[in-house]
C-alpha cells in the first residue's frame, strides 16, 4: 500500500466519502482493513482499491487503514468541525 486519499475527513460531513487506497499488485480478493475490520471493497485496478465511509457521527480520531496481506498502515485523520463565532472559526473539541 502506497497512500490513501483523502487522508483527512471532517467529522459529520454530510453524505458518504470514498476512501481510495493506492498501491500495486491488488487482486480481486484484496480488502481494505479499516480500524481492524475488513470492509466492503471495490478493486478498481491493480493499483487502486475503494471503500465507502460514512462520516456522520464520527469523532475526531486517527483510524488505521491497511490492505489484506500488507503490513503497511496509513492513518485517516478525522478532523473536528469548525464553529463560526464572532467572525472567527474555532475548533470546539477537547481532542484539539
Amino acid at each position: 500500500m502506497g497512500s490513501i486519499s483523502p487522508n483527512a475527513i471532517q467529522c459529520d460531513t454530510s453524505g458518504t466519502v470514498t476512501l481510495r487506497v493506492f498501491g500495486s499488485g491488488f487482486i480481486g480478493t484484496d480488502k481494505i482493513n479499516y480500524e481492524g475490520s475488513d470492509i466492503t471493497t471495490v478493486v478498481v485496478s491493480a493499483t487502486e482499491l475503494n471503500a465507502t465511509l460514512n462520516p456522520s457521527g464520527a469523532s475526531p480520531k486517527h483510524s488505521a487503514v491497511k490492505v489484506t496481506g500488507d503490513a503497511t498502515t496509513r492513518y485517516l485523520n478525522w478532523t473536528p468541525a469548525a464553529t463560526f463565532v464572532g467572525n472567527k472559526w474555532f475548533y470546539d473539541h477537547p481532542y484539539w
